[in-house]
C-alpha cells in the first residue's frame, strides 16, 4: 500500500477546532464552513486518513485508529456543503405528533404520509440512512418497490440500540429486519436490487458494533429518484413511525439531492466496505466470514426481550444500554 505525507501548504489557514472545551464561534455559515473544512485538512506529516481519524476522534475513543485505503483529495471527507445558488424549490414540513398509547394505531400522520407516498410513487431509486430500520408498515412498501424494478438502497447503523429493539412490539434489531426483506424476495434479480449495507465510518474497512461507541451514524435521511427528499428526525423504525414526536423536511429539488448522495458517498465507506449477505443479511468479514464483533445475528433468542428491559433499566441509571 502506498501512503502520501502531505506537507502544510503555505495558503493554508489551519483553524482550531470547535468544541464544547474549546468554543470558536463563527460570524456566518461560510466561516463555519471553513473552520470544518480546515479541521479536515492534513497537518504537516499527516496523511488523509490519519486526519479524519483525528477529527473523527475528537471525542476521545481510545484504541480506535483507521485502517482504509488512502484516498485522493477530490474524495476528502467534507461534512458541510455550501451549495451554489438556485432556483427556489418545494419544501413542505412532514412531522408527526407524540403517541403515548401502547399500540401501533398512530398511522395516519404527515410524516408517515409522506414516507409511504415517496416509496410507493419510486421509479428508479430509493436511497435510505437510518440508524435503525424496521417500522412494519414500511416493509412491504420496500419489497414491493424492489419488485418492479426500484434499487432500494439502505444504508444502516450496526447495533444501534439493539437494547431497544429488542423490548416487545419494536420489532427487532437490523439483522432481523434485513434477513427477512431478503427472505422475502423470491429472485436472485429481486435481490440484487435490494443493496443493503452497515454504516461504516471513512477511515475504517468494515463496520463496528455501535456497542464499542467508536464509530456509528446517526443521519436520517430518504431521497427518491434522486430529485425528492425526507430528512429530520425520525428513524424508520417502530418508535419514530408510531410513537415519538418527529420534525422532518420533505424537498423537491434534484440539485440538493445529488449533492447531498456525492457527499454522503463521499464521507463514510459504507458502499465500499459495508454490503450485508444477500443470504443472511449480516455483514460478514471478508476474511473469516463470521459476523461483526458484537453482533446480536438474525436469532436473537427466544429471551431477547430480556435483553431489552436489562438495556432500558442500564439507560435510566445512565450507564449504556441505548
Amino acid at each position: 500500500m502506498i501512503v502520501t505525507i502531505y506537507a502544510e501548504k503555505p495558503e493554508d489557514k489551519l483553524l482550531p477546532e470547535h468544541t464544547s472545551d474549546e468554543p470558536h464561534y463563527d460570524t456566518d455559515i461560510v466561516a463555519e464552513t471553513a473552520r470544518i473544512t480546515a479541521s479536515l485538512t492534513p497537518r504537516p506529516e499527516e496523511t488523509r486518513r490519519d486526519c479524519v481519524t483525528r477529527h473523527l476522534n475528537i471525542v476521545s475513543r481510545p484504541g480506535i485508529t483507521g485502517d482504509a485505503p488512502e484516498w485522493d483529495e477530490e474524495d476528502q471527507m467534507t461534512p458541510y456543503i455550501l451549495h451554489p445558488p438556485h432556483e427556489p424549490f418545494p419544501m413542505a414540513m412532514v412531522n408527526r405528533e407524540p403517541w403515548g398509547a401502547l399500540n401501533h394505531s398512530s398511522i395516519y400522520t404527515p410524516q408517515n404520509a409522506a414516507f409511504l407516498a415517496a416509496i410507493g410513487n419510486a421509479e428508479h431509486s430509493v436511497f435510505i440512512q437510518t440508524p435503525n430500520l424496521n417500522a412494519e408498515r414500511l416493509l412491504a412498501p420496500l419489497l414491493d418497490a424492489v419488485r418492479r424494478g426500484v434499487i432500494v438502497t439502505c444504508f444502516l447503523c450496526l447495533g444501534y440500540n439493539d437494547a431497544g429493539q429488542l423490548l416487545p412490539f419494536q420489532n427487532g434489531i437490523n439483522e432481523m429486519t434485513c434477513n427477512r426483506l431478503y427472505n422475502s424476495l423470491s429472485t436472485n434479480e429481486d435481490k440484487s436490487r435490494l443493496r443493503i449495507y452497515n454504516y461504516v465510518g471513512k477511515d475504517q474497512t468494515r463496520p463496528i458494533h455501535n456497542k464499542f461507541k467508536k464509530r456509528s451514524c446517526h443521519i436520517k435521511l430518504m431521497i427518491i429518484d434522486e430529485k425528492v427528499a425526507i430528512q429530520g428526525s425520525a428513524n424508520l423504525d417502530t418508535q419514530s413511525f408510531f410513537h415519538s414526536q418527529e420534525t422532518n423536511v420533505l424537498l423537491d429539488s434534484p440539485l440538493i439531492c445529488r449533492s447531498w448522495l456525492d457527499a454522503l458517498c463521499r464521507n463514510q465507506n459504507t458502499a465500499t466496505y459495508g454490503a450485508v449477505s444477500k443470504v443472511d443479511g449480516c455483514w460478514h468479514d471478508p476474511e473469516t466470514g463470521e459476523i461483526a464483533v458484537g453482533s446480536i445475528g438474525t436469532d436473537p433468542g427466544r429471551f431477547s426481550w430480556m435483553r431489552g428491559i436489562v438495556g432500558a433499566i442500564k439507560r435510566v441509571r445512565g450507564v449504556g444500554g441505548f
